[in-house]
């Protein structure tokens, strides 16, 4: 089941990593580790973006109406 993650809990979240990562000491250069933080940064954003669309498509989803039948309109002529 799909359980969305309110935004304020998000920042939240991550405000306390971001200062988690300031208190720890950068391991070597520190580039590997950049890398890493970025792409998980990114994978977590998507995942927001994402959660965020579905929950805004399923809110202004509209049935779409129902077509009318087409009439066939046979012609005489071609018979």
């Amino acid at each position: 089941m799909f359980h969305p993650i309110p935004t304020s809990s998000q920042v939240a979240q991550h405000n306390a990593w971001l200062e988690e990562m300031r208190k720890e000491p950068l391991q070597g250069a520190g580039k590997p580790a950049r890398l890493r933080v970025h792409r998980r940064l990114l994978s977590r954003v998507g995942k927001w973006l994402v959660s965020t669309g579905l929950r805004l498509q399923a809110r202004y989803r509209q049935e779409a109406p129902p077509t009318p039948e087409a009439t066939v309109h046979t012609s005489e002529a071609s018979v």
